[in-house]
């Protein structure tokens, strides 16, 4: 579950519907850096993914209902208690039977998105079997993950009725927190292969460039997305010991070396701002607010769906339970998604001020920009609802002003 914002909700939503475009006044003209072909691509290949993505939240909102209005929910957890004594594993069964169905009615959409799309734009270099392994590993992990907050989460509801949702904040904010510290070491690996960076002039120059901010560098690890993807990225994770910055190997690969230091500049910049600790605690705020409105709305719902049952500690709400945090998340997408943007602009401003070099800057960018077939410019609606990243002419204008 993507932690939700919700305090910030209302003045992303002004924003969303004040803007008149997804890039600042001040933002140099598209055709500036790209031409007309590369533009009309990146709006294809992004409206098809939006179109999907409107499509998804359509599909996954029906679903939710469905389960409930169709009676399936409550009959599944009348046959649960029927035929399983132990509460905690009739949660189970029950979370099982919805994340199944759930999983099943988006995968032609996932698979079409992820792999179908992905070949007709040349970026994937999946194999089909490759693809549904990962997406087969993927969806196993969701699963066990899942099972343990709807087990906790129930059995909470269930001992506690009265303070399960503060309770189930502390407890998330523990789950959370490990996942943090353990995904780079134990759940990354089984789908990447990742390698302690081997060019020792590049590694020296990004301990100088750590050293500069005043940060001790973790591990920089290079991670073989070549075999899936001719996308290029790299990324900050971990916590403590764990923390590290990963580089697609193509990112390596097709871009000089300076760069790839500009890159890592910015991932610098997450760890100079902390961004992972404010988005972590913001995250668990977010989750109390969530549960808040799951006690305070919850009860008054049921009263309005044929699930059987009184109370929200019956496996028979799950469906209720996953549509209320649905619709939180997507309610609060704007908020979250400017935290994010204000995040990665405090990351791209240390990377200008680190390497000195706002030319590069600006190349990598545009190269990012042409390989990932990103839209210089999107829609406003799509912008301030959906994009983590301030648009590429954003990110441009940023470097221009430093140059100057």
């Amino acid at each position: 579950m993507k932690p939700v914002l919700l305090a910030f909700a209302a003045a992303a939503m002004l924003s969303c519907v004040s803007g008149s475009s997804g890039s600042e006044a001040s933002s140099p003209g598209p055709l500036k850096y790209f031409t007309r072909e590369e533009i009309a691509r990146a709006k294809t290949y992004e409206h098809t993914g939006n179109t999907l993505r409107f499509v998804r939240i359509g599909v996954t909102a029906a679903l939710f209902l469905l389960l409930i209005y169709t009676g399936t929910a409550r009959r599944f957890a009348e046959f649960a208690a029927s035929r399983i004594s132990s509460f905690p594993l009739r949660v189970l069964a029950c979370f099982i039977l919805v994340f199944a169905i759930h999983t099943a009615v988006l995968f032609p959409i996932r698979f079409y998105r992820s792999y179908v799309v992905e070949h007709q734009y040349g970026f994937s270099n999946y194999s089909l079997g490759r693809w549904l392994g990962d997406f087969f590993k993927g969806s196993a992990i969701s699963l066990v993950l899942g099972a343990i907050l709807a087990v906790g989460l129930y059995w909470l509801l269930k001992t506690s009725p009265r303070w399960w949702w503060l309770l189930g904040t502390g407890a998330f904010a523990l789950y959370v927190a490990v996942l943090i510290l353990l995904t780079p070491v134990l759940i990354d690996p089984i789908f990447s292969k990742f390698t302690p960076m081997q060019d020792r002039r590049m590694r020296a120059d990004i301990v100088a460039l750590a050293k500069k901010a005043g940060i001790e560098v973790g591990e920089v690890l290079v991670m073989d997305a070549s075999r899936r993807t001719s996308h290029t990225n790299a990324y900050f994770t971990g916590f403590g010991h764990t923390k590290r910055i990963v580089v697609y190997d193509t990112l390596v690969k097709e871009h000089t070396s300076r760069e790839v230091l500009s890159v890592i500049a910015h991932e610098i910049g997450h760890w100079k701002y902390a961004h992972i600790y404010k988005g972590y605690v913001l995250g668990i705020i977010g989750t109390l607010l969530v549960f808040l409105i799951i006690k305070f709305a919850g009860a008054r719902l049921l009263t309005h769906m044929p699930l059987g049952t009184d109370t929200l500690a019956s496996p028979a709400t799950i469906p209720l339970l996953f549509l209320i945090i649905f619709a939180c998340n997507l309610v609060s997408l704007p908020a979250q998604n400017a935290l994010s943007r204000r995040f990665e602009r405090q990351a791209d401003q240390t990377a200008l001020e680190l390497t000195g070099d706002g030319e590069t800057f600006i190349q990598m960018q545009v190269k990012l920009a042409r390989v990932n077939a990103s839209d210089p410019d999107p829609p406003a609606l799509v912008y301030y609802w959906f994009h983590t990243h301030p648009s590429t002419l954003e990110r441009i204008a940023a470097g221009e002003r430093y140059g100057n």
